[in-house]
């Protein structure tokens, strides 16, 4: 582990699945991922 090389971005994934329903259109592979 190199914390000078090493980046994390945090997000709640309930922002990142609205940003793929509602801005990038991408509903379709929610309900995939909701079948599995």
């Amino acid at each position: 582990f190199m914390p000078a090389i090493t980046r994390s971005i945090h997000v709640d994934i309930r922002y990142v699945l609205w940003i793929m329903q509602y801005v990038d259109g991408a509903g379709h592979l929610i309900a995939e991922m909701q079948n599995q």
